[in-house]
């Protein structure tokens, strides 16, 4: 894939980027009837497809519906359930298409891109270190060589992505993009209440990032760094985590009740990481086999079983059970 490059610094005359900052200002989020229905998504594609059959088909389709998690609806649209803005999508996919794929000048005159909606989208080598992101909506999309660190994502979906090599932690004096200068680092990256439910998360970094009450429920990490991350109240629940560090993370309330983890002692493994934050014995740990794992949709349909054995170093599949309240 040829990708358009363009630099802001050289090719975007000063008018033109405080044109581009005050339209994203000027555009307000607001809610609006969602209809349920996404092109990209090809679980809900499906369930639309067999509600005609559902009366004939009730056993079929009440095990595709727990299989795939699909919600039950009434067929009504309903309003977005928060506000959002899929003007600012639009325009953060008209300078991506454009060229403009270093946001850094943009970011520090006040571009703005919360509530943005960028739905089912393929992103490829974006940096956008201290963007303003809060509540933007990324449901479906694909981002590759994404640059994040420092910037501002409170409470924004990845639900049902594919995130490969993106980066979220902290940025440091070393990493930062002109114009930014290493004074103006370190700048911790702010994930709180971030969704990254149901993803494929591939070599991708949140060392540093505050991940308060994220979700990372039924998502799929491979090589996924969590070091010195703040973890708060973070959802691992029925993940399946392969070659994570944790090293250093902090938090209290953490919960990874259903997540399966590679190791022969998973507990004492995370105890071992992050000793004042996880308690091996709220857990208990039971073995998951291999052909278990593999049924398991999100990883059939991202990784092979020998995959997933090169990505474990053929450790042993377990299950973390909560046990304590």
């Amino acid at each position: 894939m040829s990708i358009l490059y363009q630099n802001p610094e050289t090719d975007l005359s000063a008018s033109l980027i405080q044109r581009i900052v005050a339209l994203s200002r000027a555009i307000r989020p607001y809610r609006y009837l969602d209809l349920g229905h996404r092109p990209g998504d090809t679980d809900g594609l499906l369930h639309r497809a067999f509600e005609r059959r559902r009366a004939d088909l009730p056993d079929s389709y009440a095990r595709m519906a727990e299989a795939m998690n699909w919600p039950e609806t009434d067929g009504d649209a309903q309003l977005t359930d928060r506000p959002a803005s899929p003007e600012r999508g639009q325009l953060l996919l008209a300078m991506l298409g454009s060229g403009v794929r270093n946001l850094e000048l943009l970011n520090s005159s006040g571009l703005e891109m919360a509530f943005a909606v960028v739905q089912d989208q393929l992103i490829i080598e974006v940096s956008a270190q201290i963007g303003s992101f809060a509540y933007a909506d990324f449901t479906g999309s694909q981002l590759v060589a994404a640059d994040f660190r420092g910037a501002r994502l409170e409470n924004a979906r990845f639900h049902k992505g594919v995130l490969d090599a993106v980066q979220f932690g902290i940025l440091t004096t070393d990493a930062v993009r002109s114009p930014l200068k290493p004074e103006h680092a370190p700048v911790v990256s702010l994930l709180i209440g971030t969704d990254f439910s149901g993803s494929v998360i591939k070599n991708t970094d949140f060392a540093g990032a505050n991940l308060m009450a994220s979700n990372f429920d039924a998502a799929l990490l491979v090589r996924a760094g969590f070091a010195q991350a703040g973890l708060s109240a973070a959802t691992f629940r029925g993940a399946v985590i392969l070659s994570a560090d944790f090293t250093g993370a902090k938090g209290r309330a953490m919960d990874f009740d259903g997540a399966i983890l590679f190791g022969d002692d998973v507990p004492g493994t995370l105890s071992a990481a992050m000793p004042d934050s996880f308690d091996p014995a709220d857990y208990r740990a039971e073995p998951v086999a291999m052909a278990d794992v593999m049924a398991i949709r999100l990883v059939s349909n991202t990784l092979t079983e020998a995959e997933v054995a090169t990505a474990t170093a053929g450790n042993p599949a377990v299950r973390l059970v909560r046990i304590a309240p």
